[in-house]
């Protein structure tokens, strides 16, 4: 049985910043290749670029295959109408996206997205498509929000498959992101690396270290995966957290207990009346935050192990 460290030297920051994120990977990934790229005139810098430089750029060509797969199977699985739908939650986070580059009122937000939302949101069809698609050539040269084109340029594909009818291959999308996430484990791997050897390099000025890597994506993740271990007969509090109606957890029972997953007031986490339980070794998706409790003034997620003698294993996705 491992557990994790509660050393933060012994974790690796961007494995768990980019966890079930690809795109947040190659923006991070992208941001430091370009930082040791411009001090390569340091021969130090040099020879830690054509480790770094090599590993990095595996990651983008399998993310950018990945992408294109995505899009034919997206096509291929939902109709037209069905990805008319997932367009307006699309264009929501794209918005988000592109304003935490730029912010609403400036002018280089206005190019992107000069009337907003309502042109992905309301139209003909065609009309709705050819926006995602001018959405696409906007973002071209900005490369901050590379893998944000790299998104919508695959959505708009996904589109055009849709209305013409085309068929594609899931099989091709599924290998392709399982070849990515060992890539994206790569990449971290390769990160870290970076990390270290700049420490060693800046031991005088450990600040120095932060022009190399991209604090602002760095620091925007928010934890979705909670993972962890419980005593015989103890509750855990797993996050306090404010969820939309629009999430959904996912609950997992990974070990040979009996868990209960509830809402709770305070840090006590005073289980209730309303829980959902879990036999061992059980999953529950697409759960409703209210599922879990009925006051608004619950924000304290927790788990409690039933058993009384075996520890037991647990996990939660907010989605």
């Amino acid at each position: 049985m491992s557990f994790k460290s509660t050393w933060p030297f012994s974790n690796n920051p961007f494995l768990s910043s980019t966890r079930k994120s690809f795109s947040r990977a190659l923006i991070i990934g992208t941001f430091t290749d370009a930082a040791l790229f411009a001090s390569t005139s340091d021969p130090m810098f040099l020879a830690l670029y054509n480790t770094y430089h090599p590993i990095f750029t595996a990651y983008e060509t399998a993310y950018g295959k990945w992408g294109s797969s995505l899009g034919i199977k997206v096509g291929s699985t939902l109709g037209l109408s069905d990805l008319m739908k997932e367009l307006v939650v699309r264009a929501r986070k794209w918005d988000v996206a592109i304003q935490n580059v730029f912010a609403h009122d400036t002018g280089e937000y206005k190019s992107l997205m000069p009337h907003g939302r309502t042109p992905f949101n309301r139209g003909s069809h065609l009309s709705r498509i050819e926006m995602v698609s001018v959405l696409d050539l906007n973002l071209t040269g900005k490369p901050a929000l590379a893998a944000l084109k790299t998104e919508v340029n695959s959505f708009h594909t996904a589109l055009n498959d849709a209305l013409s009818n085309k068929q594609g291959k899931s099989s091709t999308s599924n290998l392709n992101s399982k070849l990515l996430e060992i890539n994206r484990k790569e990449l971290c791997k390769a990160l870290f690396v970076v990390l270290g050897s700049l420490i060693a390099h800046f031991p005088e000025s450990p600040r120095s270290i932060e022009s190399y890597f991209d604090l602002v994506t760095l620091r925007q993740h928010r934890q979705t995966d909670f993972t962890g271990h419980l005593a015989a007969m103890k509750t855990h509090i797993i996050a306090r957290r404010t969820l939309k109606e629009t999430n959904t957890l996912t609950l997992k029972n990974k070990g040979n207990t009996t868990l209960r997953f509830y809402l709770a007031q305070n840090k006590q986490g005073m289980m209730g009346d309303v829980f959902i339980e879990l036999v061992p070794h059980s999953m529950l998706k697409e759960v409703a935050p209210s599922s879990l409790g009925v006051s608004a003034s619950m924000h304290f997620y927790c788990v409690r192990n039933m058993d009384e003698h075996e520890v037991g294993e647990w996990e939660m996705v907010v989605g």
